[in-house]
Order: C-alpha cells, then structure tokens, then sequence
C-alpha cells in the first residue's frame, strides 16, 4: 500500500467515525432541563422542537415533526408541532 492510499483510508475512517458530531446526532435535546411532560400549556410546549402538544390527551410529550417519540400507530391522534390548533 503506498503513502496516498492509506492517507486517504484514514481520511475516510476519521470521517466517517465522526458523522454524527457534524450531524448533531450526540448533542443533547432542546428540553434537557425540563422535561417534555412538565410543559403544561400548548404554546409551551410547541416552542421546544423536541416536544409535540397531544391535543387528544391534552398534555405534552417527547416528539418532533413526524409526532410522537415512539408511536407509530395509536396512542396520540390529534398532535400539534411548532403551532397550536387554530394559530
């Protein structure tokens, strides 16, 4: 193996190793100090990008723009991300 080759494996293995620092994928949630469940309002709880108000339920939880963390059937029907119902 020459001296470019393996200058360009180990480009390519930094780079790859590293995907999820340019990503964002280890950074920490919007809410670390508080909770989604805490946010009792909708207004509140639609201001944080990683909640999402259950208008169903009435109440606030973890989620983002495709809806509730870990639902993907059931659950919350009627859930708001970004904006309240009627806003």
């Amino acid at each position: 193996m020459d001296r470019s080759t393996a200058t360009a494996g180990l480009f390519l293995v930094l780079l790859f190793s590293c995907a999820s620092c340019v990503s964002g994928e280890d950074q920490p949630k919007n809410n670390t100090a508080t909770s989604c469940a805490a946010l009792t309002n909708c207004g509140d709880c639609t201001d944080d990008r990683d909640c999402v108000w259950c208008e169903t339920d009435g109440n606030c939880q973890d989620g983002g723009f495709y809806g509730v963390s870990g639902e993907l059937f059931g659950g919350c029907r009627d859930w708001r991300w970004g904006q309240c119902k009627g806003a």
